[in-house]
């Protein structure tokens, strides 16, 4: 149970998706919290500490994108974990914006649990490399 205890903030607008998500996180110990679109994140953020969020690049009212920056304006202790199928550049964009990592969708279940570890683990007071641009699923 590595995510005993820390919470984690599932966004994106697709039940199915979100639920899959959260019960492989939930297996390995996480608290999950769910918000369907970036500026529901934002206010989720607000309300609580969260150890990690991860994010689906396409989000309703507000793009992945727009919320990754708003996101590591205000909370930028907080890693924030992008998932994306696009390739074009995405990966490295996501990166520059801030993103803790970027993972490929569809993604191996390993993948996103060890990207998610790295995450939680890291020192809060400490300047971090880009995590994932080397994380493609």
């Amino acid at each position: 149970m590595d995510g005993y205890g820390k919470r984690v903030l599932i966004v994106d607008d697709n039940d199915d998706t979100s639920e899959i998500l959260a019960g492989l996180l939930g297996r390995a110990g996480y608290n999950v919290h769910f918000a369907a679109d970036g500026l529901y994140a934002l206010e989720e953020m607000n309300k609580r500490h969260l150890d990690a969020v991860i994010s689906n690049d396409r989000l309703p009212r507000m793009d992945g994108r727009e919320f990754l920056l708003l996101s590591q304006a205000t909370w930028p202790d907080t890693p924030v974990i992008m998932l994306s199928n696009e390739t074009d550049g995405v990966e490295r964009q996501m990166i520059e914006l801030g993103a803790f990592a970027w993972v490929r969708t569809p993604y191996d279940h390993h993948v996103i649990l060890s990207v998610l570890l790295s995450a939680v683990r890291q020192p809060l007071d400490t300047h971090r490399e880009p995590a994932a641009a080397r994380m493609p699923g």
